[in-house]
């Protein structure tokens, strides 16, 4: 196929009348002449290259500012793009050195966008261009709100926890000038920021949350800040409780979005566990891949479990929170601890679901490991070992079970004699420090039945 002709070799209307004389030309025919000539803003199709992709831009555009663009990419469903003349020195706004200027294709007048490099890079696949026609605006915000990047460059970037407070806190009625005062001589209160910290501390550390109703650490509160209480956010375990519901309520939105845009199936972990209030609680993780290839494993749901842990009952909870998510299409593959009570429920969810329960449950690897350690420590009969411990009355009798169980029997009896007295137990840690080798004097654990690797702790 011939290249398309340069602007150069065009046919032109000439300016001056043909050769021929002057009687013989005519407007009428001169005008006719001009609309069969197609010209660039008549027809301008006629006039772009058709070489290469169909995607790629088709007039002449600075190749090297494109050079990272994948055309296949900035083609939507209701908008197409393409490369722009002059798109580099076109703008001055500092947006522009976070994404590309391209524009609309086939539309005139031209319909500019801007274009997220990072965005592009990541391969999103929502769409994240924005108009320009009017300004830079939107782009800005795309910035701040999703980069946290402005004009100054890269901005310190706030937790979800305090977006939410951020997004979700009422705004502050008209304050009075007692705390307008506070505010202005102490220090600014930001309440949203606050709320965020004091949830992260107690999930985090795993507080109880009447740890806040101490008297004496609100007083270092209201000493650090006096607005804390004059603004009404001197926490106490009801509040504590409501914030945190607030927290995991606006994060369900975003949690909805990721997973019906994920590569993969949604896998499910689970697990029963009793907290120190004596409550059963089921705690249900998804793992999958997000639309960008990359693992992401979040907690979907913490419910309480009422009545006995047989496996229907447990499946209930299970099907509740799978339904509340809409992930019966995508349901992948079960973990879960080898108990029996396991293996019921995942044959009640496979009934529900129409699956087949065998092929879909994976084996948890942490609790083949511990018992085969186990075995290793204490035999084939491990669970009888400690049936006998349970039925030994006296601590000597204790020692003598443990000392027929070889050398790890003899350690355990060490460190049990050892944690009996507080003279011996300091008596052992001077030992430690008189040795220049030993640079940290560390505490004797005892084993026991219920935390795993408790035998290798104390070791």
């Amino acid at each position: 196929m011939d290249p398309p002709p340069r602007p150069s070799q065009l046919p032109r209307v000439s300016q001056t009348p043909a050769r021929s004389s002057p009687a013989s030309f005519s407007p009428v025919v001169a005008f006719t002449e001009l609309q069969n000539h197609s010209t660039e803003f008549q027809h301008p199709a006629v006039f772009r290259s058709t070489t290469g992709q169909t995607s790629r831009p088709t007039h002449l555009v600075d190749v090297d500012y494109y050079k990272d663009v994948v055309w296949d990419r900035v083609q939507w469903e209701k908008l197409k793009l393409e490369g722009c003349i002059n798109a580099k020195d076109s703008s001055t706004s500092w947006v522009y050195g976070y994404g590309w200027r391209m524009q609309e294709k086939d539309v005139q007048p031209p319909s500019y966008y801007w274009v997220c490099t990072d965005c592009h890079c990541k391969k999103r696949s929502d769409q994240y261009a924005y108009n320009a026609n009017s300004g830079t605006g939107p782009a800005a915000r795309h910035l701040r709100d999703f980069h946290y990047i402005d004009k100054d460059g890269p901005t310190r970037k706030r937790s979800r926890i305090s977006e939410s407070f951020a997004s979700l806190t009422p705004t502050t009625p008209a304050r009075s000038s007692t705390t307008q005062g506070i505010e202005r001589y102490g220090t600014v209160f930001n309440e949203a920021a606050w709320k965020a910290r004091v949830i992260a501390w107690l999930v985090h550390d795993n507080r109880a949350f009447r740890t806040l109703e101490s008297s004496y650490l609100q007083d270092c509160f209201r000493y650090l800040n006096p607005a804390v209480e004059a603004r009404g956010c001197l926490p106490n375990h009801s509040t504590v409780r409501n914030w945190i519901t607030l927290v995991y309520d606006s994060h369900l939105d975003l949690v909805k979005e990721k997973l019906p845009v994920a590569q993969s199936k949604i896998h499910l972990s689970f697990d029963l566990w009793t907290s120190r209030n004596l409550k059963a609680l089921l705690g249900i993780n998804c793992h999958f891949t997000d639309e960008f290839g990359n693992l992401k494993a979040f907690l979907l749901a913490l419910p309480r479990q009422v009545g006995v842990r047989s496996g229907p009952n447990v499946a209930e909870n299970l099907i509740q929170t799978i339904k509340q998510f809409g992930l019966e299409e995508r349901i992948g593959y079960f973990v879960a601890d080898n108990a029996s009570n396991n293996d019921t429920c995942l044959t009640a969810l496979a009934l529900e679901f129409g699956f087949s329960a065998a092929k879909r449950q994976l084996r948890c690897a942490g609790h083949i490991f511990n018992v085969v350690a186990r075995a290793i420590l204490w035999g084939t009969d491990a669970n009888g070992f400690q049936h006998e411990l349970w039925n030994v009355p006296t601590e000597e009798e204790d020692i003598v079970a443990w000392r027929k169980r070889g050398p790890i029997g003899k350690v355990r009896n060490t460190i049990v004699w050892i944690r009996s007295s507080s003279q011996r137990n300091d008596a052992f840690k001077q030992i430690q420090q008189d040795l220049p080798l030993l640079g940290v004097v560390r505490e004797l654990h005892a084993p026991n039945d219920t935390r795993w690797n408790s035998m290798f702790d104390a070791l």
